[in-house]
């Protein structure tokens, strides 16, 4: 008996609560009770109250249905909630995923020097002086002589060193071949090396601050060239090298130009350092039909020299040479050639 005078009382609550939600909207409930409510509670109290207005004839078979209806909102509710919260961890997993991968993909400080001349497997131009062009780019630091930043930060000039210590300028106390206070152009002196001004070398640029002191991060780049003369180097076939002549007599011929376009003859209107490239193989001996030379090339893609004009044999060691030429054909002053001392065999 006394525990069915508690389920009245407890339905009488409900009821009470029932006359409420008439009144008030789920949503207004919600409002009213608090954000702190969860939604397996707001469930509950919604079922239970339905289940409680429906109670007709039978106490116990209302409670047994608010109670029933109560459990089974509840985990109804519980479900929505669990589900809610899964999709929620998910969406933020996922976005915790993709912050990982962008972070990962823009992780690393941004280039901020980088050699424009000489290229990377490139050729470079010694002069008779032998200075020989360098060219920078540098982004978001601020180039000024050494002592001249005044506090500014992202400041500081470049030091410029090539094949290590190998070319400083040792004579005057230096741990660089030379310095950078600007952007652009400038000439490296190839006299400082000590193994000689010529060949392969690497040049190496590092950013450094206004005492000439590296930065804590290094920031450089370098790029390795070889460093010629004249304007035009053969590449194949290289001095003293064994080619093999295939049954139609033509041997490709390839080579690097520096400070000169290659264009074919009587194209080149009027643009300075431009013309075309002639071959000759022992001189005058191979020279095609009227002409006087044995091949031209017109670009860096090189040409093929024909051994079958020669007026003695087509094998043996044989002297190979690539001379620019202006656009009529004339020697350039000083005259830029390169030579190979090539063996022909069948």
């Amino acid at each position: 008996m006394g525990t069915r005078i508690g389920f009245a009382i407890g339905l009488a609550a409900l009821t009470g609560l029932g006359a409420c939600a008439q009144i008030l909207s789920l949503d207004d409930y919600r409002v009213v009770a608090g954000d702190d409510l969860s939604d397996a509670a707001v469930g509950v109290d919604a079922a239970s109250i339905d289940a409680a207005v429906s109670v007709d004839a039978s106490p116990d078979a209302g409670v047994d249905a608010a109670l029933d209806a109560g459990v089974d909102g509840a985990t109804d509710a519980s479900r929505d909630a669990a589900g809610e919260a899964a999709v929620d961890g998910a969406a933020d997993g996922g976005a915790t995923a993709d912050a990982g991968v962008d972070a990962g993909v823009d992780a690393g400080p941004p280039v901020r020097i980088r050699i424009v001349e000489p290229a990377q497997n490139g050729i470079a131009n010694v002069g008779t002086d032998n200075l020989a062009t360098i060219l920078i780019e540098t982004t978001g630091y601020t180039l000024r002589a050494p002592g001249s930043c005044n506090g500014l930060p992202d400041c500081g000039h470049v030091h410029v060193t090539i094949d290590g210590v190998n070319c400083d300028n040792i004579a005057a106390g230096k741990a660089y071949n030379i310095q950078l206070s600007a952007p652009g152009a400038a000439k490296m002196n190839m006299a400082y090396c000590l193994a000689g001004p010529l060949g392969t070398k690497t040049v190496t640029v590092e950013l450094v601050a206004d005492n000439h002191r590296p930065l804590t991060a290094r920031e450089t780049a370098s790029s390795t060239a070889t460093f010629v003369s004249g304007k035009v180097r053969l590449t194949s076939p290289l001095d003293e090298a064994v080619v093999t002549v295939p049954g139609n007599r033509l041997v490709p011929v390839r080579f690097l130009v520096s400070d000169f376009t290659l264009r074919a003859p009587g194209q080149c209107a009027g643009l300075t350092n431009c013309g075309h490239a002639r071959i000759t193989v022992d001189g005058a001996n191979c020279n095609a039909p009227g002409q006087a030379y044995n091949a031209v090339a017109t670009s860096t893609a090189g040409a093929d020299i024909n051994l079958a004009t020669c007026a003695s044999s087509v094998f043996g060691t044989k002297t190979v040479q690539i001379e620019l030429v202006d656009d009529t054909g004339a020697a350039l002053t000083p005259a830029q050639t390169s030579v190979a001392d090539v063996t022909f065999v069948q």
